[in-house]
């Protein structure tokens, strides 16, 4: 498979990030019904957030990320000055 190199960097001064972009890569692919509803069954159990990413074959920032549009986060605790 070839691999075509894909560099983000934020500014001259910093690291830049190398990504390889396989063929056939299109980026982050959308939910389905079905999915989202197994996703749903998942954030109820005990099941790790990490494992749940390994089961759909996607990163935790995704999991986290459609947790929260799907409102299965629990709430943030802000602390508050005493």
């Amino acid at each position: 498979m070839n691999a075509v190199r894909s560099r983000a960097c934020d500014a001259p001064e910093r690291t830049c990030v190398t990504r390889a972009i396989l063929p056939g890569d299109q980026g982050p692919r959308p939910w389905t019904a079905e999915e989202e509803e197994e996703l749903r069954a998942l954030a109820t159990s005990t099941a790790s957030r990490k494992s749940i990413a390994r089961h759909f074959g996607r990163t935790q920032g995704a999991i986290d990320a459609r947790m929260g549009k799907l409102g299965l986060l629990p709430p943030r605790v802000r602390r508050t000055p005493d």
